[in-house]
């Protein structure tokens, strides 16, 4: 009734820039100019969304829920996978051949969007990059308190109470460097946004990196996807040794049948809740190439 999508937790920008982002990243693989064709009209229609999926008032991509299906608001890793999604398109068009003042606008926006994480989503204080802006936290009761303001939800004149300024650590922050190369890993923001990251995340006594700070989510665990995010940047900065560490860790966590679960018990250092968990296997897969791409060998 109140124009939120339903049955289910809501639109999740991030996913429709990630796809288009794959698409591109899959045609590198393969060079598989037949897929690029196949796939235009998907990349036509999706870039054409996110192009104008734009809160005028921030600059970045509107409101949506966050990688981990909690919050609603305007979060960095959202605006990172849209700006990488929207260049990523601009390169299939061009791939093809492809012309217009539309796609020019994608590689504007795209640029526009950049502009705007730097601008509204740099912490200089923390020197750390905020989560995001203008977030309805969770649980709810996470704004008590907080400097708060009311927004537009939808066009049906819904409301939403939200923070100004989600200053959480989270390991998405990451993305704005792996994958999506907003920024270079050695850019000094991402440099110290990633101390943070690794300084705040880290679980005490097992080890591993948590999704993000105050996370309840079955007690607050270390996650494998988060723990090898971290060692994909780590190899991306020539930082192999700490890499190989955190693939290691990863590996401790499989179970008896050497599948890897979504979590770690933080006190028990067990595998733990969901198993298998696709996404984990999918970034133990993504380190152990990237380690063996630098000749960097393993028994994990």
């Amino acid at each position: 009734m109140d124009g939120n999508l339903a049955p289910a937790w809501g639109l999740q920008v991030d996913e429709t820039g990630a796809l288009l982002y794959g698409i591109w990243k899959h045609y590198l693989r393969t060079d598989n100019k037949q897929f690029l064709q196949n796939m235009w009209s998907s990349v036509e229609r999706g870039a054409g969304f996110l192009v104008h999926f734009i809160d005028a008032s921030t600059g970045l991509p509107a409101p949506s829920r966050d990688l981990w299906e909690e919050r609603w608001g305007e979060h960095t890793y959202s605006a990172a996978a849209v700006y990488a999604g929207l260049l990523s398109g601009v390169k299939v068009a061009q791939c093809l051949g492809m012309s217009g003042e539309h796609i020019h606008q994608w590689e504007v926006t795209a640029g526009s969007i950049k502009g705007a994480i730097l601008e509204k989503l740099w912490d200089e204080k923390r020197q750390c990059f905020l989560r995001g802006i203008h977030t309805q936290l969770y649980p709810e009761r996470k704004m008590d308190g907080r400097d708060c303001i009311s927004v537009a939800m939808n066009s049906k004149g819904g409301m939403k109470k939200v923070v100004r300024r989600d200053d959480a650590v989270d390991i998405s922050l990451i993305g704005l460097s792996v994958p999506f190369g907003v920024l270079d890993t050695k850019d000094s923001r991402m440099q110290a946004t990633v101390r943070m990251v690794e300084e705040v995340l880290t679980s005490k006594g097992v080890g591993g990196i948590k999704r993000y700070e105050d996370d309840e989510y079955i007690g607050g665990n270390p996650w494998i996807l988060t723990t090898l995010w971290l060692a994909l940047y780590c190899i991306e900065n020539n930082n192999y040794e700490k890499a190989l560490d955190l693939f290691a860790w990863a590996a401790k966590g499989r179970t008896e049948l050497y599948l890897l679960p979504e979590q770690v018990d933080k006190e028990t250092g067990k595998p733990l809740w969901i198993t298998p968990l696709t996404w984990s296997h999918a970034m133990y897969v993504l380190v152990y190439h990237a380690l063996h791409k630098e000749g960097l060998t393993t028994n994990a």
